[in-house]
Formats: C-alpha cells, structure tokens, sequence
C-alpha cells in the first residue's frame, strides 16, 4: 500500500525513514530552517492533522512541544500505512522568514534512524 502524505493540500508518496522536512523539500514546500535541520531553531514546526501514531517517537528537541506539533526535521514515517496532513501554523507562516537549507549537500540530512 502506498504511503501518502499531504501538507497544505499537496500529496506525496511518502518515503518511509525519511524526516518530514525532507520530504516537504520534495514536494516543492519551502521550509524554513535556520539550524540546517537539528532541531535547534524549531523553524520547521508542523501540525500534525492526522496519523500522529504513524510517525517516529518524538526527539529531545521536541520534548516541549504540546498536542500535535512536531519538528519536520525530527519526525519521519514509519508506519507503512501512513496516511497523515501536515499543516504549518498560520502564525508561522506569516511572522518567519522563509530559509531553507538550499546549498546543504543531501549528505547533510539526518535519516530518521541516525541519532545524534
């Protein structure tokens, strides 16, 4: 069964182990980051919609986020059945500056597996 995955109304099979930032990359979403994917600027925080239970356990860095907030860059698939929408919070969208990790080699990009 594919995977889907939608954030702010675009869909994407998702790739399973992959962050949510990533696959966002991939979708053509710009995300903004200013840490380059740490979880260190909290930049990329996401609402979680539907399919919280699909998803990687929370991280370090996100240990003060409540409901359904999560890190992009810290929160992947992992459910091969996942069916989640994402959305950023408006008040984000409208007061952060847009930055992205653009230039950051892929190499860069923490896998979901990989702990720091």
């Amino acid at each position: 069964m594919a995977v889907t995955l939608t954030i702010n109304g675009q869909s994407i099979e998702a790739t399973d182990g992959r962050s949510l930032f990533d696959q966002a990359e991939a979708m053509g979403i710009d995300v903004p980051t200013s840490c380059r994917k740490q979880g260190k600027c909290k930049e990329c925080m996401v609402e979680v919609v539907e399919g919280m239970s699909a998803l990687s356990a929370m991280t370090e860095a996100e240990r003060h986020l409540k409901g359904n907030f999560r890190l992009s860059c810290q929160t992947c698939v992992t459910a091969a059945t996942y069916s989640g929408v994402l959305s950023r919070p408006s008040i984000l969208n409208e007061t952060m500056p847009s930055r992205t990790s653009s230039g950051i080699s892929s190499t860069a990009a923490r896998s979901c597996g990989e702990r720091r």
